[in-house]
């Protein structure tokens, strides 16, 4: 008799068990989703008090900047602002830029600073030039710029050039452009470039925080700045000024943005460089670097005083 009254014991509890466990389940799943909420809420005031900390010393970074949209498959004039596009300002009798095997580079960009609001230390006017190979899967960067030591005179993947005074006679410029290198035209050698779609362009004047991704950032906000932040690691932090702001995109001047490493970072201390083009990726625009990522040019302020842009540092990088 006692034996059954235990079956019947054993059985009454496990019909219990079955009976509570989805109670049980759900009562856990409720707590696990209001911790997540919890923590949440937590990070996203913590995110506003970071922004909150940051915003007084953040807004004395300002720094103008020309933004520059594209206006892709717009046909331009030869003396026009445009990146890509076979036709652009060349007086007659002027060399023709080439890579290290003789080979004619492409036209990255074209800026007519009288086309753009002025910008303390920048031309007010002449004609900025930008070529890189068109034959090279690096898109003629060497990523060495700022390395000890760089060669400038010896690098032959992109040329930079600048025209303080502009021609507007035709008959004094070169027209026929068939020459350049384009997937169409059967040279044999595979054209490789971020872009092929002329892009017509437009700037206006805009103050520019700095960009997490600059090295100056650190000198604004250093490691120690986000440990009064416990509640949030440092890159959650970084992440909230990131998203703060817009911090890519075409641009003259200001902050440079990156998506891996900001290289002058590796530059000696106390040489300063600045911004001169920023060319992002650009769907609209059919831009392109690598996997998303960005391109940018960099000069030292003497040498933009003096207009001498035969020492221009160019990289690019991407995720």
């Amino acid at each position: 008799m006692f034996k059954y009254i235990l079956i019947a014991l054993v059985l009454v509890i496990a019909l219990m068990g079955l009976y509570a466990w989805p109670k049980r389940e759900k009562q856990a799943l409720e707590a696990a989703e209001k911790r997540e909420a919890d923590n949440a809420g937590s990070s996203g005031a913590t995110k506003e008090a970071v922004l909150k900390k940051m915003s007084p010393t953040w807004e004395k970074t300002r720094l103008p900047a020309i933004k520059v949209e594209t206006r892709p498959s717009r046909e331009t004039a030869l003396t026009e602002s445009k990146f890509f596009g076979r036709s652009f300002y060349l007086p007659k009798g002027k060399s023709f830029p080439k890579d290290k095997k003789d080979r004619p580079m492409a036209l990255l960009a074209q800026i007519n600073f009288a086309e753009s609001p002025p910008l303390e230390g920048y031309p007010q006017s002449g004609l900025l030039q930008i070529f890189i190979s068109a034959h090279d899967d690096h898109y003629g960067s060497h990523f060495e710029g700022f390395s000890e030591g760089f060669d400038f005179a010896s690098q032959n993947g992109y040329e930079v050039r600048f025209y303080p005074e502009i021609d507007t006679d035709e008959a004094n410029l070169e027209t026929d452009f068939t020459f350049l290198p384009h997937p169409g035209n059967e040279t044999g050698d595979m054209v490789l470039l971020p872009g092929e779609v002329e892009c017509g362009l437009k700037f206006s004047r805009m103050d520019h925080l700095a960009t997490p991704s600059d090295y100056r950032f650190k000198r604004y906000f250093p490691s120690e700045f986000f440990d009064q932040f416990p509640g949030l690691d440092r890159y959650e932090a970084m992440d909230a000024a990131y998203e703060s702001q817009e911090t890519f995109g075409h641009q003259i001047g200001g902050y440079a943005s990156f998506t891996q490493t900001d290289p002058r970072s590796y530059a000696a201390p106390d040489k300063d460089w600045k911004l001169l083009l920023q060319i992002d990726s650009d769907n609209e625009s059919k831009i392109m670097w690598g996997d998303v990522g960005i391109a940018n040019f960099f000069i030292t302020p003497g040498d933009l005083a003096k207009r001498d842009f035969s020492k221009v540092i160019y990289n690019w990088d991407c995720h």
